[in-house]
């Protein structure tokens, strides 16, 4: 089975840079290969900044399989907009978010946007990034659009977490290969080196290794970190495949980057 794996399109900059989507390359085994998105397409209340971009991936790939990533609900509400209703409004085919069971190849994806537990809620970090990150200003929340607040994110984290892991365990208890799909990162692993210390760094990765050791998952494709890069926690091979903003060119960004699992 093949896998194309990429994050962070961010086509809301690539409309305002040429007007159009970014284009997924074409491989000769598209038609039976799927495509996972970790997040960051587009934003949710714009539909043109992800549904016709969508709808051609789903027209070249067997199947779609995409997640939320923060910059979704930039300008929107979190518990308003999501890709599930969106792809059952708009009647997008081979797409799909949440799971994705392939019983042939006895392959299943688990996906969730995962957010932060804030190392481990700490009140200093929940300040910084409450202060220092744009999604606490640009994403609502509820009927009466409310601020985003940091103790709604750890809380969300923790849910989205627990129904992750027991939906891995139970398909690794049925044999399948666990392939898991978050828009931020599982490990500190995902810090460069160059922002370690950052006041924001866990805005973009919880250190769940210990958590990860515990399950049988074969890989974890995320995003947030606009640089690619791979790391392994114990058996997970983790992959970061992001595209970035328009000007970040040479991020290691591998627009054919293709898994084979067996």
């Amino acid at each position: 089975m093949l896998i194309r794996v990429m994050s962070d399109i961010h086509n809301e900059f690539c409309h305002e840079q040429s007007g159009c989507d970014y284009l997924v390359p074409e491989l000769d085994d598209d038609k039976d290969s799927t495509l996972i998105l970790a997040g960051d397409i587009g934003l949710l209340n714009r539909k043109q900044t992800w549904l016709s971009f969508l709808s051609k991936c789903s027209s070249q790939f067997k199947y779609v399989f995409v997640v939320e990533g923060n910059h979704e609900w930039y300008k929107g509400n979190i518990e308003k907009h999501s890709y599930q209703n969106s792809i059952v409004e708009y009647g997008i085919k081979n797409t799909v978010t949440g799971q994705l069971i392939i019983e042939e190849e006895k392959v299943a994806i688990i996906g969730t946007t995962l957010w932060t537990d804030y190392y481990g809620g700490n009140p200093l970090v929940m300040f910084d990034i409450n202060h220092g990150l744009s999604d606490y200003n640009l994403i609502k929340v509820g009927t009466e659009y409310r601020r985003l607040r940091p103790e709604y994110i750890l809380a969300l984290h923790h849910k989205q977490k627990k129904r992750l892991f027991l939906a891995v365990d139970h398909y690794a208890a049925l044999g399948y290969t666990i392939v898991v799909v978050t828009h931020h990162h599982p490990s500190l692993q995902g810090i460069l080196p160059d922002y370690r210390g950052d006041a924001l760094n866990a805005a973009y990765v919880s250190d769940l290794e210990k958590e990860v050791m515990t399950h049988k998952i074969a890989y974890w494709i995320c995003g947030h970190c606009h640089t690619a890069m791979e790391y392994s926690i114990g058996n997970t091979k983790v992959i970061c495949n992001p595209k970035g903003y328009p000007h970040e060119q040479g991020n290691g960004f591998n627009p054919l980057k293709t898994l084979s699992i067996n």
